[in-house]
């Protein structure tokens, strides 16, 4: 028989079968808090301390940051990345650290790994926004729905499958080391075990979707926040649609891809027919939290504020001697600035043109820092 789907309604995140709360719920929403006071304190103080960065960077009156426009739009989307990854109030600060500045430092690699790790390149090079759907599981696991997507009852190509953890996470040690780690230090739990395993079991990582619901999918809009069957937990799981960016209202969406809307899904053989894991379906809601953070319209105006083309390469001393192949040189944008120049462009914060004198902008600088780092190891060499 499959996998049966149904449309159980539109719920706020409180939402579980019978009505039982878990903290596990406790996802994106802003207000709700579940800490003790000095938590809390912790945190409030904390947020305030990035805040107060936040100033700086924009000011540029205490020497920390660079004063072109590139370097503090980069300066910016690391600050950004960890207070929105801190609407999120499961999110843990990390215990070990007691002030500020540490606390910072640890939380700024931890969440903008995570961004790193969930956007990029797949395992064969090709740069990743999406997934490539191509994959031998995809028609037998779109049959199990009776071709149809879960969410949208529309009808589903035979290649058009979402993977709920990408491919190039999966299939990259050190991606799944940087999630391994951020998801074990923010959310205190160890789940990246389940992604180590699938290699050779895609069925239960990979969710058919309609055209509409695809399309919203690979540019990061909403998430599916997992709510686990209490008693028959391999033969139901409810799938909550959480909007990410940017307000769902102003989208015509159909019914099962609203904010808040929750389908269940069924299955009469685990064994045949798996339904998502669990694990992997809570990594992609957590993880599509923080890439979408900084991908909000109004956080990309705030990094992308300000004219690009101010910023010009600078010279070294007696750096024209510098050989670039032996040290290397920045040949395209980074990555993850390549995934944010689409968000810019994809939500209208961006013209095309605007997209390409950034691109060049942040390239310049990649060149720059390039340059530096040779010119110092030179120096370093000849001592």
């Amino acid at each position: 028989m499959g996998i049966t789907t149904r449309h159980v309604g539109n719920e706020g995140r409180e939402w579980r079968p019978g009505n039982v709360r878990s903290r596990d719920d406790l996802q994106v929403e802003d207000g709700e808090e579940d800490y003790d006071n000095d938590e809390e304190e912790r945190r409030d103080a904390f947020v305030d301390y990035l805040e107060e960065m936040m100033q700086e960077i924009d000011d540029n009156d205490n020497g920390k940051v660079n004063d072109t426009v590139v370097d503090k739009a980069m300066a910016k989307k690391r600050v950004w990345a960890v207070i929105q990854a801190l609407r999120d109030p499961v999110i843990q600060l990390p215990d070990e650290e007691t002030n500020n500045v540490a606390i910072w430092q640890k939380m700024d690699s931890l969440v903008n790994s995570i961004d790193f790790a969930w956007t990029g390149i797949s395992i064969d090079g090709e740069e990743e926004e999406g997934e490539p759907r191509k994959i031998d599981t995809d028609r037998n696991v779109t049959a199990w729905y009776g071709g149809r997507c879960p969410l949208t009852i529309e009808a589903v190509g035979s290649s058009a499958a979402a993977l709920l953890v990408p491919q190039f996470v999966v299939q990259s040690a050190l991606k799944l080391s940087l999630t391994a780690t951020g998801f074990n230090e923010l959310w205190g739990e160890g789940t990246v075990g389940g992604v180590a395993s699938i290699a050779g079991k895609q069925t239960v990582n990979t969710l058919p979707l309609g055209s509409t619901a695809l399309k919203l999918w690979d540019r990061y809009m909403f998430a599916l926040r997992p709510i686990e069957d209490p008693d028959r937990p391999l033969h139901n799981i409810y799938l909550q649609v959480v909007w990410l960016l940017p307000d769902p209202q102003t989208i015509g969406i159909p019914q099962g891809l609203a904010d808040g809307d929750i389908i269940h899904l069924r299955t009469s053989d685990p064994e045949q027919h798996p339904l998502p894991s669990l694990p992997l379906l809570q990594m992609q809601c957590r993880a599509r939290q923080i890439v979408a953070g900084i991908r909000t319209p109004s956080i990309l105006r705030e990094i992308f504020r300000g004219n690009p083309d101010g910023n010009i390469v600078e010279e070294l001393d007696d750096d024209e001697d510098i050989d670039v192949e032996a040290y290397g040189e920045a040949e395209e944008v980074p990555l993850d600035w390549q995934s944010l120049l689409k968000a810019a462009e994809t939500t209208g914060v961006l013209s095309n043109a605007l997209v390409d004198r950034w691109g060049k902008a942040i390239l310049r600088k990649e060149q720059r820092d390039y340059r530096r780092a040779a010119h110092a190891s030179r120096k370093k060499m000849a001592e």
